[in-house]
């Protein structure tokens, strides 16, 4: 669900986003419909996300650049990581501090 269309964000006029829930049949299909959005936005072209026209043909598609098959080979690297030698962090791990200066 979107956190800007969730049926509790109001607009600038005082009324309420109405609430937008989508469901999808498998994670492409939530891929490529992001991929498509950030067109419509006007913050990416369209081969900034996938040749594919639809979410089968991403997933075939053999493109080399752009979010969506940056994304498939992270999500297969992770994958396929922890098939073979990820384990559990222990629970008594301390993140570093955090260092805002350049």
């Amino acid at each position: 669900m979107s956190d800007e269309l969730d049926g509790k964000s109001i607009d600038p006029d005082d009324t309420v986003r109405t609430r937008h829930k989508r469901h999808f049949n498998g994670l492409h299909e939530a891929i490529y419909e992001n991929a498509r959005s950030r067109m419509y936005l006007g913050v990416h072209w369209r081969f900034d996300g996938t040749t594919g026209t639809d979410p089968a043909s991403m997933l075939a598609a053999t493109d080399n650049v752009g979010g969506v098959p940056l994304g498939l080979a992270i999500a297969k690297d992770i994958f396929m990581a922890s098939r073979t030698n990820l384990r559990p962090s222990p629970t008594n791990v301390v993140p570093p501090p955090f260092d805002a200066t350049p």
